[in-house]
């Protein structure tokens, strides 16, 4: 029987050739990029492993020197510090980048002191030339004109123009300070008394402590010392001067503007004028007392205290204190 009968036919030579190209050559194409692909990992690998170890070579062999000890550690102590010492000076010596010339500032011309004052007065000039129809008034060259400096007198200015102020003439405001009177003392009110030579007062917006200077009183409240002799007098004297006074206050150049307890050092000036430092001083309630350095009115506090002594007065006296802040005796 003939197989065309069957309806079949043979398959195309030339088609089985060309499929079998194309398996082949994607066949071939992936070995290609497979191999091309694992190859270029290695290659990375080991670059990378290359660059670390040339980075990091140095640092291992001087941890390697180290961990030897002996010779090898001042050694490697010398070549380290003469490697920063040359990298120092070549920084140091490094030339740096000349800056260029001002070639807007190099062109300007320079304007003498006549033409400047033209300029300023000529937005004025021009005006009363545009409101006036005489042709008489002279109007000067604008400011993008070349200036130069005439051989000859320049044009004639009317006179009744004003001269511009010059800007160097306005002063420069200082940054304001705390209001203080004109003999440096800032107004204040004391909210409380901590003892003798302490208090509390209303200072930029809150309640501070202040520690009066040039002044020591007998302890009352210090945790570190039992009650002083006239402690109880000091603290009673200061409190009814001073507490809910409006005072005046001012600072000592010559001192810290707090101690180590973050207290302000003041002086206390009463409305009437009388320094508090010094008065409680000669009433007898506190001691002259200079911390390291001299202090602006240190002569007339030890005047105060020989007069305090020498009058017996307050502490001072054989009947209560005798000049000594010893510790309260209690009562039995």
């Amino acid at each position: 029987m003939n197989n065309h009968s069957l309806g079949s036919r043979p398959m195309n030579a030339s088609g089985c050739c060309l499929l079998g190209i194309i398996v082949a050559f994607f066949a071939a194409a992936w070995y290609v990029l497979k191999y091309l692909f694992i190859g270029f990992y290695w290659i990375l690998k080991y670059v990378f492993i290359g660059l670390f170890y040339a980075i990091a070579a140095p640092f291992l062999l001087f941890e390697y020197l180290w961990r030897r000890g002996g010779i090898w550690r001042p050694l490697l102590l010398v070549v380290t510090g003469m490697m920063f010492l040359v990298g120092l000076v070549l920084f140091i010596a490094a030339p740096t980048t000349p800056q260029q010339p001002n070639l807007i500032a190099t062109a300007t011309p320079v304007l003498q002191p006549s033409q400047t004052a033209l300029v300023q007065r000529t937005p004025s000039v021009l005006a009363s030339a545009t409101a006036s129809t005489s042709p008489t008034i002279p109007i000067p060259p604008t400011v993008t004109e070349p200036l130069v400096q005439p051989t000859t007198a320049p044009a004639v200015v009317p006179t009744t123009a004003p001269e511009a102020p010059s800007v160097t003439a306005i002063p420069t405001a200082p940054i304001a300070a705390p209001a203080e009177s004109a003999e440096g003392k800032i107004p204040a009110r004391i909210s409380n008394v901590v003892d003798g030579d302490t208090v509390k007062l209303d200072f930029e917006g809150k309640v501070q402590s202040i520690r009066m200077i040039g002044i020591d009183t007998p302890e009352v409240k210090d945790p570190r010392k039992p009650v002083q002799c006239y402690g109880a007098e000091a603290s009673a004297f200061t409190k009814k001067t001073l507490l809910g006074k409006d005072v005046l206050i001012s600072f000592d150049p010559t001192q810290d503007k707090r101690d180590r307890y973050d207290r302000l050092l003041l002086y206390i000036w009463l409305p009437d004028g009388t320094l508090f430092n010094q008065l409680i001083i000669q009433e007898g309630y506190a001691f002259e007392y200079t911390y390291r350095i001299p202090y602006q009115y240190q002569d007339a506090f030890k005047a105060a205290e020989n007069d305090a002594r020498n009058a017996a007065r307050g502490l001072w006296s054989p009947t209560s204190c005798n000049g000594v802040a010893s510790p309260v005796t209690p009562t039995p």
